[in-house]
């Protein structure tokens, strides 16, 4: 690896194949994919500016290039088409000018031709990439096409397409930077549906995934997955879909658990919408009381509950010191919140 680090490439590749004389692990073409691991290692650890040098130009190539092209052999492995696919993906992430979607589509369609297997993570990496949206936001017809036959080609090789970790990693990658319809008819707000938030419309293609997640028969989601996409809707105004993902859990007959009720709170809190997180507290914190088992109001719950109380009367807490036995709507649910020190911020929307 010092080699590498130091750009003495030659020096680099010719100690491994001399090493793989006597190291098993290097043998039959073993010190290739050694070579790939490292430069991929080296380079991901470099800035953006160096490493956008190591990678260079087609017209100006660099040691760097020429090294992973010679570990390359004739007949591409599994592993070898994984870094060939990190690699493109991973210049495009740095916005290299040369690195592009219909590329990335080519390399893959070359593998798939000839009958290289592509690992799953592999194939991921590579969606997320090609429905990431452009400099200008949204993702091409073009781009959605090749997403499609990837996904087809994944069906081919008996891989299980229709799951949480894809629609996840796509709606998130659709997500990243979306071209965003300020027009007052595009923006929708309704008691029940968003409770007052004022939602903006998704793109097409964030929607026709939204409504596959919502139609198809899966398993519940996970916590993590459900506030992974409440968040980036929550910092896309997508209310309306935020509030559906919030819903997943009961629809299916499962309880919410009290981290979402923790971040849902929160998340609403930090809109600083009165309306909002008036209707939020008399809408779901008694549904919190009749989930099985009960959601307790303590600890990250009840700090996020009085967050949202703050917003809905922001004279509560001196209410509280004021007139502690007083009786209110606001004043009734501050009192069952039993404030837990020490606890770690619920409110991962930012």
């Amino acid at each position: 690896m010092q080699d590498i680090v130091s750009g003495d490439y030659l020096k680099a590749t010719k100690d491994l194949r001399q090493a793989s004389q006597y190291v098993p692990q290097l043998q039959n073409e073993g010190w290739r994919l050694c070579l790939l691991e490292m430069l991929r290692t080296y380079l991901a650890s470099l800035p953006r500016e160096q490493a956008l040098q190591e990678l260079g130009s087609s017209d100006s190539p660099k040691p760097f290039m020429n090294c992973f092209k010679g570990a390359l052999s004739l007949y591409p492995t599994e592993y070898e088409a994984e870094s060939r696919i990190w690699l493109h993906v991973y210049a495009r992430g740095l916005q290299h000018p040369e690195y592009l979607k219909p590329d990335l589509y080519a390399l893959l369609d070359e593998f798939i031709c000839a009958g290289v297997r592509i690992s799953r993570p592999a194939y991921i990496y590579a969606l997320r990439s090609l429905v990431l949206p452009g400099a200008r936001g949204g993702t091409g017809i073009k781009s959605l096409g090749a997403a499609t036959k990837i996904l087809q080609a994944m069906y081919d090789q008996g891989m299980d397409i229709l799951t949480e970790d894809i629609l996840v990693e796509l709606q998130e990658a659709a997500s990243a930077n979306p071209a965003q319809v300020t027009s007052p008819y595009q923006v929708y707000a309704h008691p029940d549906d968003t409770h007052d938030l004022p939602s903006l419309r998704m793109t097409p293609v964030q929607r026709r995934l939204h409504v596959l997640m919502k139609t198809m028969d899966l398993p519940p989601f996970s916590d993590e997955s459900r506030i992974r996409l409440m968040n980036s809707h929550a910092r896309n105004e997508y209310w309306l879909e935020f509030w559906d993902i919030f819903r997943m859990a009961p629809r299916q007959g499962q309880p919410n658990s009290a981290t979402m009720y923790a971040f849902m709170f929160g998340t609403v809190a930090q809109t600083g919408h009165q309306k909002a997180c008036m209707n939020v507290l008399r809408t779901w914190a008694p549904e919190m009381e009749r989930e099985q088992p009960p959601v307790a109001y303590e600890g990250d719950v009840a700090e996020a509950i009085k967050a949202c109380l703050k917003v809905a009367d922001p004279y509560i807490e001196q209410a509280v010191v004021d007139s502690p036995n007083a009786k209110g709507e606001w004043l009734a649910l501050w009192q069952k919140c039993r404030w837990t020190e020490g606890q770690n911020d619920p409110f991962l929307y930012e």
